[in-house]
């Protein structure tokens, strides 16, 4: 489960420590059925990777932890123009050879919102 929601759906935010004063340590979390998540997920990636060039461009030291985007959708979704447009723009980017950390993670339930699914 992640340490976010504890597997509840739809939340965003990050894991806090309170006795660390620990803000996450990057772990940003956002967990929907929707595919209109996938954009700002692919988008928070792009950002870690475009973060960490900044710093080492800068001679600043980068965030030592791998920063990674996790969004969840469901399979009713992955016919969206959302998700395909978040995928393809991660896969650009690999080709690129930039790096986009994101995680796409597939609810398989058989259950959309307009057809119905195979699940």
């Amino acid at each position: 489960l992640d340490p976010v929601t504890g597997g509840v759906h739809c939340a965003i935010g990050s894991a806090r420590d309170m006795s660390k004063d620990d803000f996450g340590g990057g772990d940003y979390v956002v967990t929907s059925t929707l595919a209109s998540q996938c954009p700002p997920a692919v988008g928070r990636a792009l950002g870690f990777s475009i973060a960490d060039t900044i710093l080492k461009r800068n001679k600043y030291e980068s965030n030592s932890k791998k920063q990674v985007s996790f969004v969840t959708i469901g399979d009713g979704s992955v016919h969206n123009a959302h998700f395909l447009s978040a995928f393809n723009l991660a896969r650009h980017a690999r080709f690129r050879k930039t790096k986009c950390p994101v995680v796409f993670g597939v609810s398989d339930n058989g259950l959309s919102i307009s057809y119905p699914t195979d699940g």
